[in-house]
Parts: structure tokens; C-alpha cells; sequence
């Protein structure tokens, strides 16, 4: 199910990218993706699966955190937790997601996101690339000079006066209290403007 739903959001990402090219080569690349779509597709073999019971599992784990990304322009990112079974690890640890917004995914190039649905795996790779072992306010991000994500990667965190990147990512304050980063919670969702495809 894991490996059909991760090929079907691959699929979905890359018609995105095709939408969004030019009438000029929208045949070759239209053609290109679905070559692509169809390689992922049939690593698998079936389609059509519901995702119902990834979102009931993620939403009774990470309330705050899945209304949070639901609320705000981070449907892309609730798309990968639910879908990554990341939440079964996170369970229980207290975390700090860093929240791509969908803007930032639309930005991916085509061949980023050929190389997604072309390793499956990498998906994995980068929810724990956007998830800090650790609670953080926003507050305590700023007093930092690096942070350590799941995958064991360290990232650096640069304060320029008001903004706060990490890895090279600017981070928003979170808006929701329930997911601030305060004591007591156990996650914390920062967003961030772009995606992290690599260690920084």
C-alpha cells in the first residue's frame, strides 16, 4: 500500500510540474512524465487505494500538528506525512516539523521531481530531512547555530535581525499556539519556504 500511494503522489507531482510548463514543450515534457508516472505506477501494480486510513492514523497521533499543516498553506507536507508512516516513529517524541509550503513545492524543477518518483525512497529521506529531534519555540531556534534532523543531519541555523533561516530555508513563526514549540507539547510546525533536498 506504502509503495502504491508513494507512486501515485510522485504521479500527481509530476502532472503539477507538467501543468505548469509552456504550450512551446508541453508535448515532450507531458510525454517524458508520463514515461516517469508509469515506471513508479508499476512498481506496485495496483491503484486507486484510499489514503483514508494513513489520514485517521496521522490525525489521531499528531492532531495539533496534522490542523496545523491542514490550516495553513502546508497541504503538500500533510500529504507526505501521511503517506511517508512517519508519524509512527515520531509518536511519542517530542519534534519540530519544518513545513515546506506548497509554493515551495511548486518550485521543485521537473527533474527534482523526477528524481522523487524515480526513488521512491527518497520521500522518506526527506520528511526526516524536514523534521527536528527535538521541541523548539521559535525562540530557541533563534539561539541557535545548527539543529540535527531525524536523518542525522545536521542543519545550520543563520539569524539576520528579524528572519531565521535553516539550511538555507526561511522559517515562519508558527501561527497556531498549539503547535508553538512550548512545553508541554510535543510537536512543533515552523514553515519554510523552501524544500530541503539536501543537508545543508
Amino acid at each position: 500500500m506504502r509503495t502504491r500511494s508513494l507512486a501515485l503522489l510522485a504521479s500527481a507531482a509530476l502532472a503539477t510540474a507538467a501543468a505548469a510548463c509552456s504550450s512551446d514543450d508541453n508535448d515532450s515534457t507531458n510525454a517524458d512524465n508520463d514515461t516517469v508516472a508509469t515506471t513508479v505506477e508499476t512498481t506496485d501494480g495496483d491503484s486507486g487505494s484510499d489514503n483514508s486510513t494513513d489520514d485517521t492514523e496521522l490525525d489521531e497521533r499528531l492532531d495539533a500538528a496534522a490542523d496545523a499543516l491542514r490550516a495553513g498553506d502546508f497541504s503538500r507536507m500533510l500529504d507526505l506525512l501521511e503517506l511517508s508512516g512517519i508519524s509512527d516513529e515520531i509518536e511519542g517524541r517530542e519534534v519540530t516539523i519544518l513545513a515546506p509550503t506548497d509554493e515551495a513545492f511548486d518550485a521543485l524543477s521537473s527533474d527534482e521531481l523526477e528524481d522523487l518518483a524515480t526513488n521512491p525512497t527518497k520521500i522518506d529521506d526527506i520528511i526526516k530531512r524536514h523534521i527536528l529531534d527535538e521541541l523548539l519555540s521559535y525562540d530557541e531556534l533563534k539561539e541557535l547555530t545548527e539543529v540535527t534532523t531525524m536523518s542525522d543531519e545536521t542543519l545550520t541555523v543563520e539569524v539576520d535581525g528579524d528572519e531565521v533561516r535553516v539550511g538555507g530555508a526561511l522559517v515562519t513563526p508558527p501561527e497556531d499556539d498549539a503547535v508553538s514549540g512550548e512545553p508541554g507539547q510535543e510537536v512543533a510546525v515552523f514553515g519554510i519556504d523552501t524544500v530541503l533536498l539536501e543537508s545543508s
